[in-house]
């Protein structure tokens, strides 16, 4: 379509070079921001307890492993004590069967004797791996459970349970009593 130049100023229609610019739009729309509810953590403690200390306040960023909050339990202190109760009574089962073994060797101890024995080191070996899948299953690793025969001098640091964070991510709410 071709306008003569007359026609154009008629029609108010005005040539011009095409150069940058911006553009504003505003589009309206009702909606609702909620989280992801696939990425939200829930942390909760593995043991009941007194909060002694909490680390982390709302809005913070928080890394994976890092303490949130300390948490004194008692339930863990008794576990831990179990579980050296339990590797003491183990170490002890072994010598009698260690001995008895040889008392049987030698046909000084009867058959039912050494029966019970055996059943007595079966019985705290048992125990042990019972307290010891109590303590996993509280949050502490194989390296913190070998660590209890070198801390029970220290009979404080039994009853401290760490929240640690799974995950990295921030902190938007806390349910901590204190």
């Amino acid at each position: 379509l071709k306008l003569s130049a007359e026609a154009q100023r008629e029609a108010g229609i005005t040539l011009v070079e095409a150069t940058g610019g911006e553009l504003e739009q505003t589009l309206n729309l009702p909606g609702a921001l909620t989280l992801n509810a696939d990425t939200v953590l829930h942390i909760v403690p593995r043991v009941a307890g007194i909060v002694q200390r909490v680390n982390k306040t709302l809005g913070d960023e928080v890394k994976p492993g890092e303490v949130l909050a300390v948490i004194e339990s008692r339930e863990l202190a008794e576990t831990k004590a179990a579980y050296l109760a339990a590797k003491q009574r183990l170490v002890l089962a072994q010598a009698t069967l260690a001995s008895a073994e040889e008392l049987k060797a030698k046909r000084i101890l009867p058959g039912l004797e050494y029966l019970a024995t055996k059943r007595e080191f079966a019985n705290a070996e048992i125990e042990l791996q019972t307290v010891t899948h109590k303590l996993h299953a509280l949050g502490l690793t194989a390296a913190e459970i070998a660590a209890l025969s070198r801390e029970q001098d220290n009979s404080a640091s039994f009853a401290v349970y760490e929240l640690r964070a799974p995950a990295a991510g921030t902190t938007i709410e806390k349910h901590i009593p204190l």
